[in-house]
C-alpha cells in the first residue's frame, strides 16, 4: 500500500511494520491508481523477525498453552510434536 494514494474514506485493518515491531492498525482504504488494482486480503501471515521486535520490547505477548514440571519434559515434547498448541509450552523447575 502506498501512502501516495488517494484513501475511499473507509478504513481497513493493517499490519504494520514498525521499529518497536508488528503493530494491528486502522488506516484508510487506498483507491488504486491506474493500471493498479486493490486485492481484499482475508488471512496472511508473519514470520518470526517481523515479531521478534515486538516481543523484546514488550509489546506483544506470546500466550502461553500449558505449564509442565521439568520432569514431564517428555510428555510436553510430545504434547509439542502432536502439533495441536497454540502458544509455547514452558517447562519450570
Amino acid at each position: 500500500m502506498s501512502t501516495g494514494h488517494l484513501s475511499t474514506g473507509r478504513t481497513m485493518k493493517a499490519a504494520v511494520v514498525t521499529e518497536t515491531g508488528v503493530q494491528l492498525r486502522d488506516v484508510p482504504v487506498p483507491t488504486p491508481k491506474q493500471n493498479e488494482i486493490l486485492v481484499r486480503v482475508r488471512a496472511s501471515g508473519l514470520n518470526r523477525a517481523d515479531l521478534w521486535p515486538a516481543v523484546e520490547a514488550g509489546t506483544l505477548h506470546l500466550p502461553i498453552e500449558r505449564t509442565f514440571p521439568l520432569e514431564e519434559a517428555p510428555v510436553a515434547l510430545a504434547h509439542m510434536a502432536a502439533n495441536g498448541h497454540f502458544g509455547k509450552i514452558v517447562l519450570v523447575t
